[in-house]
């Protein structure tokens, strides 16, 4: 390399300052520098290898910076300019790096060094700059890869960087983003209008790269103007003052769109608001420009209310930029749309809830106020049967004695009606314990054989060992009673059999008859509360004996069914889980692990969080006996490290103390609230302090029990069985109840999905929206594959699925 690295003066050169430069030109502005008054010398002394890599940068489209020798002298094209500064071209040129500082982008002096020292190349991808090249400070997003240059010995000369531009790419995946993500949002989670605006603007919001601020009004459905429910990005001391964001605009372009619609573009923010708004992420410049647009319920012309979208100040609307806002607006009149639509629907369910609910608090209060009356007309018409000092005419008698039966049907009738109250409450919880179904049923039956004698035979089958299980005695033996006394109703003569038997998982009930039988069409009714069928018209009764049993094998995680054929009789199956998840004589010890390799996937699973170590042995004792599979651990840190674990799969309950080292029991309740996964995960609180207010502090921290210490381990196991028991109940009519608005749900989010592709379409490949529906339809026909399905891997990908070089024209053919 030829020249000298002293003091140099400014190349002359007479250049416009508004010149645009192709390569051709900036040829003319090397011809015209005075090398020789730089530290490079005269150009025709430059070496070959230097002019050919100045000639490779003259000639390259994209920007490239050369530095060359010990002091890192400058050259670059044309398409660098922009990227150096238009202020210091063409001074730059042949200048040491550290004079032209602040360091040549997009690599800083400190690399360049690092690369000619170690001749190891640095790349670096999407790096953010503010430039000025349209009169205007812009962001832009640069690739670039340093490269040394080597002379034929090997020794390292200089530095060729090339740049690429990656503004739009990166402009287009953050704009998408968003998209994606309102697009995704659930409506369910919200119970108004409002909170369904403030979670888009939150979404809109986690990208303030792209829209500074933002605002939402929304129209009062009562007559008033429209109202500010969400924003963000302004000063709200001073939103008053400003009509694009104070709460209650009397005047501006709010009014305007909401009145007659379309988009608007407001400009001259900075000087018509100075303060209002805060500077975005990218520098200190506060935004100058805002889309005021409309936001349309689906199938209605008049706007529910105005988006307010602030533009990115280092950047200019462009077409992009305009449908980015524009979908913006389309996806949350969508979601509005979506959130009236599944609000309606709830508030019809809540009232049909509500309907039932006042239909079950009326059953059980008439059963109640019957009990009384009922217990006065029985007891003294008894007494008079009883006392032996009165003799009754045979007349009388019969008569008392009718009464007295009529009056005992009418207390089972109030009975069951008390029994389905329950169960439509969903109060019907079974109280299980480890019970001999074998003394039980045939203690039951028993009671039936005075009624067959000379009639019919009642045959009862037993296993000759007990058969022990888990059940609620009560209910037990109103299932048996109901079901003989049902069978003995409708069996004149023949047989009636009781069948008991059972294996390791269920208990299995049969009672079969030979009597008139149930035809084919109502047996699918027979187990429906007040349905009677034809065969019942010769038999008194109220027709819920049969829909009890449907109730209390269901609270028993079991099930019945009939078989039955008319004059051939019927044959009733009831099964139950043996255990239902509360296996007895199963102990764990800490490590919670089944005995003798037991399977413990049928048993309930415990979390228990216990610092004190026998206290928590005895825990995991009296629990695994009580037939549940036990974790336990010392502290809220290993406990929430299992439960994001078994996050998918997470236990059925949990038993925290309150006072653990580090975080606290009620710590680790709130993370297990906050977790979606978990949030209806029951939690029994354990605490030593006793107070009103600790119990107060537990239950606003979503706990579903609180029991102090010391405390009593029967009614400790009661509370914790209640609570698993409530827990399976609950999970089961909220599903029944989101089964009732599942499929508009589905259809919802499908309208959603769809409409973000056809945005994501439209802004990729800039086609209107018929256009863009059109490629989605053509990809759907040609891959045979549902819209529905082009439309969610679109979204979910950010690519349009099947052929990758898929050929669109602003046509959309």
């Amino acid at each position: 390399m030829t020249g000298s690295f002293g003091a140099t003066e400014e190349p002359t050169i007479d250049l416009s300052s508004d010149k645009s430069w192709d390569s051709a030109s900036m040829r003319a502005v090397y011809d015209q520098v005075d090398w020789s008054a730089t530290a490079l010398g005269a150009k025709e002394k430059w070496p070959s290898l230097l002019r050919l890599l100045v000639d490779l940068c003259l000639d390259s489209e994209f920007p490239v910076q050369i530095s060359w020798g010990p002091h890192l002298l400058v050259l670059y094209n044309d398409a660098y300019i922009p990227l150096l500064g238009a202020e210091k071209h063409p001074w730059a040129l042949g200048r040491p790096a550290s004079e032209v500082g602040p360091p040549p982008w997009p690599a800083s002096e400190e690399h360049l060094r690092e690369v000619m020292q170690t001749g190891r190349a640095y790349h670096s991808e999407d790096q953010p700059l503010i430039i000025d090249r349209h009169g205007y400070p812009e962001e832009g997003h640069f690739t670039f890869s340093l490269i040394a240059v080597r002379d034929a010995d090997g020794t390292i000369v200089g530095l060729f960087n090339t740049i690429t531009e990656t503004t739009q790419h990166i402009l287009y995946e953050r704009r998408l983003q968003v998209l994606r993500r309102l697009g995704s949002m659930s409506i369910t989670a919200d119970d108004s209008l409002p909170s369904t605006c403030r979670a888009a603007v939150e979404v809109i919001g986690k990208n303030r790269k792209s829209v500074p601020f933002a605002a939402v009004f929304l129209r009062d459905l009562q007559g008033q103007g429209p109202r500010r429910t969400a924003g963000y990005g302004f000063d709200e001391s001073a939103a008053a003052g400003c009509e694009l964001v104070e709460f209650l605009p009397s005047t501006g372009p709010v009014l305007d769109t909401m009145e007659h619609g379309g988009t608007e573009l407001v400009s001259g923010l900075r000087k018509q608001y100075p303060g209002v708004f805060a500077p975005g992420p990218l520098g200190s410049l506060t935004p100058d420009q805002a889309f005021v647009l409309p936001v349309v319920m689906l199938g209605d012309r008049k706007p529910i209310g105005v988006l307010i979208l602030g533009v990115n100040p280092y950047w200019r609307p462009d077409e992009a930029y305009t449908a980015f806002t524009a979908m913006a607006a389309r996806q949350l009149g969508v979601m509005i749309t979506d959130a009236v639509s599944y609000q309606n629907e709830r508030k019809r369910q809540q009232a049909l809830e509500e309907l039932d609910r006042a239909r079950t608090e009326f059953f059980q209060n008439v059963t109640h106020e019957l009990r009384a009356p009922l217990t006065m007309l029985l007891t003294p018409l008894q007494d008079i049967l009883d006392e032996p000092g009165v003799v009754l005419p045979a007349a009388a008698r019969d008569t008392v004695e009718t009464s007295v039966r009529a009056g005992d049907r009418l207390q089972r009738v109030v009975d069951a009606l008390l029994d389905i109250s329950r169960a439509a409450s969903v109060a019907l919880i079974p109280h299980r314990e480890d019970i001999d179904l074998v003394s039980v049923t045939v203690d039951v039956v028993e009671g039936f054989r005075p009624a067959t004698e000379g009639r019919l035979n009642l045959r009862v089958e037993m296993p000759n060992d007990p058969l022990r299980a888990y059940v609620d005695r009560i209910m037990w033996t109103t299932i048996v009673s109901n079901l003989v006394s049902n069978a003995l109703k409708f069996t004149p003569d023949g047989e009636v059999a009781v069948i008991l038997s059972g294996d390791e998982s269920h208990v299995v009930l049969t009672i079969a008859d030979t009597g008139v039988g149930i035809p084919h069409d109502e047996q699918a009714e027979i187990f429906e509360r007040f349905r009677r069928g034809r065969a019942s018209d010769q038999h008194p009764g109220s027709g819920i004996g049969l829909a009890l049993v449907a109730d209390m094998a269901s609270a028993h995680a079991g099930t019945v069914e009939v078989d039955s054929k008319p004059g051939a009789g019927s044959r009733f199956v009831v099964r139950l889980p043996r255990y239902n998840g509360l296996q007895a004589g199963v102990a764990l010890a800490d490590s919670a692990a089944a005995s003798d390799g037991e399977d413990a996937g049928n048993r309930p699973r415990l979390l228990i969080i216990e610092d004190e170590p026998d206290l928590r042995s005895y825990l995991t004792r009296l629990f695994a006996k009580d037939g549940y599979a036990v974790e336990a651990v010392g502290d809220a840190e290993n406990a929430h490290a299992w439960l994001e674990k078994n996050a998918d799969n997470p236990p059925d309950m949990v038993i925290s103390d309150v006072l653990l080292p580090r975080q606290s029991g009620l710590d680790l309740l709130a993370l297990i609230r906050q977790d979606e996964r978990m949030a209806r995960l029951p939690v029994v609180v354990l605490t030593a302090l006793a107070d009103v207010e600790s119990a107060v502090q537990a239950f606003a921290a979503g706990a579903d029990d609180f029991v102090a210490k010391p405390f009593n381990s029967a009614e400790l196991l009661a509370r914790v069985r209640a609570h698993f028991q409530m827990n399976q109940l609950r999970d089961l009519a909220i599903g029944e109840a989101q089964t009732t608005v599942g499929q508009l749900r589905h259809a919802l989010q499908s309208n959603r999905t769809t409409g973000t592709a056809v945005g994501m379409v439209m802004t990729r490949y800039e086609l209107d929206a018929q256009q863009a529906f059109q490629v989605l339809a053509r990809i759907s026909q040609q891959s045979n594959r549902k819209l529905s399905e082009i439309a969610e891997e679109l979204v979910r990908t950010g690519e349009l699925p099947g052929v990758p070089s898929w050929p669109i024209s602003s046509s959309g053919s």
